[in-house]
């Protein structure tokens, strides 16, 4: 897919990044930078190390106002137990944005959400690759849908991550975020179910691969947003035997235990942060870092069969392999595939994002984020900010009624304010039409 790379319009002077010391930090300052040239990037951690480092402690109030004052965002990276950055930031009319993931994020969102529900300067949380635009793929893909699908009703959706066996970069902290949730049962509509249970297969690319459930808090976000649905979030890797023996550790309960040493996790780090000299620096072509989000979205609808009827939406499938959007007609387009549903036979569309290394991902899709933001906030109005003559981004009206299962675009002309996550103010396009080509994300087409 060709994506047109835009400018932000508005650039900030000061960006304050909390957390700025650890692998993602770093990754967030680095896209930042690229996205922002001529602003002022203050690094926060707890151990200032240059003249562009404050302290900052995301336990302390007033640590975290000293290190924000001035600002005209906050970027956080740092896990909290609640969201403290959030409310001195809202306090001192800083718009903000959080970039942490993992199991108990959605917890902090929710606490965000009740204690600052009228803040006029805006707190996105839940941004980066997985979560964030893994929640923009869904809604580009029913949203794409709903315009031709008459009727349309989405049944389920569901999100995957592909991990590669060699990421390009990691810390400990990440790897036991991930580890956590596949550690941990699974809710869902029917009961919960066990950990890293409910195997499927999904499309990554060109391959299939066998991936897993688990708990993931970004599923609250579409769950909200598409009522009718099924949705699940999923993760594998692409070696079939690691997706295999990590299944294995969680069925036998042993996975929790070996989170637990810090002696493992050490040797992690040691691994992947500090490899051994005898390991190449740069990556041969059969050992990329590669990863793959997917989604599939299932819906059943009333498709038309006139004659010169097509289906058109922007990068999905049906579960058959043909394009939606090519100039197959529907009766080709909207084949049926069998799929784990509350109906026995649904339609199936699919899109899928490949990157080329997912920390820097996530630090470029947090980056996107902060320049939409800031595009879409008036600071001047109490309420927060408006988009102008009643346009989402892209250029898509407001109007309209949304089908059964579904809902509003991403964003609407009400105002930005309180708290929010990506898919409430931006879309995929807005992400990828703001993040340079050199970031290697790209969606397949």
């Amino acid at each position: 897919m060709t994506v047109t790379r835009l400018m932000p319009q508005v650039m900030p002077r000061r960006i304050v990044v909390i957390g700025a010391s650890g692998v993602l930090g770093g990754k967030v300052c680095q896209a930042l930078t690229a996205l922002n040239p001529g602003a002022e990037l203050v690094r926060g951690m707890r151990r200032p190390d240059g003249p562009d480092a404050v302290h900052v402690d995301v336990t302390d109030e007033a640590s975290i106002a000293r290190a924000c004052a001035g600002a005209d965002v906050v970027v956080n990276v740092v896990a909290q137990s609640r969201p403290l950055v959030q409310e001195v930031c809202a306090r001192l009319g800083i718009p903000s944005v959080d970039a942490v993931g993992g199991l108990g994020c959605g917890a902090v969102l929710d606490m965000a959400r009740r204690q600052l529900p009228q803040s006029a300067a805006p707190a996105v949380m839940l941004t980066g690759l997985f979560p964030g635009i893994s929640a923009l793929l869904s809604a580009h893909v029913v949203e794409g849908l709903s315009a031709r699908v008459p009727g349309l009703e989405v049944t389920d959706i569901a999100v995957s991550l592909l991990q590669n066996t060699r990421p390009a970069a990691a810390g400990s902290m990440g790897m036991v975020d991930m580890l956590t949730a596949i550690a941990t049962p699974v809710e869902t509509q029917a009961g919960l179910r066990p950990a890293f249970s409910g195997k499927r297969s999904m499309m990554f690319g060109a391959r299939s691969y066998p991936v897993r459930r688990l708990q993931y808090d970004e599923r609250d976000v579409l769950r909200q947003r598409y009522p009718t649905a099924e949705v699940g979030y999923y993760t594998g890797w692409n070696n079939f035997a690691q997706t295999a023996g990590v299944a294995a550790l969680v069925r036998m309960g042993l996975l929790p235990g070996i989170l637990s040493k810090k002696s493992v996790m050490k040797l992690v780090d040691k691994a992947v942060l500090s490899p051994s000299p005898r390991k190449p620096t740069q990556p041969s072509p059969d050992q990329t870092h590669t990863a793959y989000v997917t989604t599939e979205v299932a819906f059943t609808g009333d498709w038309a069969t006139g004659p010169g009827t097509a289906a058109r939406t922007s990068e999905a499938s049906t579960g058959s392999g043909a394009v939606i959007g090519s100039e197959a007609s529907v009766a080709d387009v909207a084949q049926t595939a069998g799929y784990p549903s509350r109906r026995p036979v649904v339609n199936l569309a699919r899109a899928t994002l490949e990157v080329a290394d997912d920390y820097l991902a996530t630090a470029y899709v947090t980056a996107a984020t902060v320049s939409c933001l800031l595009d879409r906030w008036n600071p001047s109005s109490a309420s927060g900010g408006q988009f102008p003559d009643g346009q989402l981004p892209g250029g898509q009206s407001d109007h309209g009624q949304c089908p059964a299962g579904t809902a509003p675009p991403a964003a609407t002309s009400s105002a930005l304010s309180g708290v929010l996550t990506p898919v409430d103010f931006m879309t995929v396009d807005d992400a990828l039409g703001l993040i340079p080509q050199e970031a290697g994300i790209r969606l397949l087409a």
